[in-house]
């Protein structure tokens, strides 16, 4: 992974706070830039990351979720909008980076968990008995991870290295024009 500059995500994640059980489909790249979406209980939360501008289009439920009026929430509603780093509305860090720190410095010792197929292709399983998951390496070829499977979390990797690179979107909403509700 240390030489790895791009991957495809897509996978179903169990988390604490605002996401619960989700989905993601993300394209991530080395240098902390990301495009995709990640589907909540509820609505779908199309995402872009490049350098420090973040940006999320969502529907009015979720900007009413964080706090926003109605009024905001509506105006925001389908509209990219310039997410300020403070919110946490979306990722603030590298993904990627995330995710190739954790498995090559915090995986703790190691056990075997069998062979399988995934996607047509053969892998290995790789159990980390501090993080409580699997890896999934291939038999052949570069051993970029295939997928990660634990509890409450299924992800597949794809594209590696050929992952299109994100573009900001245009015509964006700056969160500056959104209102906080008043609290209750």
């Amino acid at each position: 992974m240390e030489s790895a500059q791009s991957v495809t995500i897509f996978g179903h994640l169990k988390a604490t706070g605002l996401i619960g059980m989700g989905t993601v489909h993300l394209q991530l790249a080395r240098n902390g830039a990301m495009s995709g979406k990640v589907t909540l209980p509820n609505e779908t939360v199309q995402v872009v990351q490049i350098g420090s501008n973040e940006y999320s289009n969502a529907p009015a439920s979720f900007w009413t979720a964080l706090g926003f009026t109605a009024a905001s929430a509506r105006k925001a509603a389908g509209r990219w909008v310039v997410v300020r780093p403070s919110t946490g509305v979306v990722v603030r860090h590298s993904i990627f980076q995330s995710i190739a720190t954790g498995m090559t410095t915090s995986l703790g010792p190691v056990t075997n968990a069998g062979r399988r197929k995934i996607n047509g292709r053969e892998v290995l399983g790789v159990r980390s008995s501090k993080q409580d998951f699997v890896v999934w390496l291939p038999t052949s070829g570069p051993a970029l991870p295939v997928e990660i499977t634990g509890k409450g979390v299924q992800i597949t990797f794809t594209h590696w290295n050929s992952t299109p690179a994100p573009s900001a979107p245009t015509h964006v909403l700056p969160m500056s024009v959104l209102s906080v509700a008043p609290p209750p």
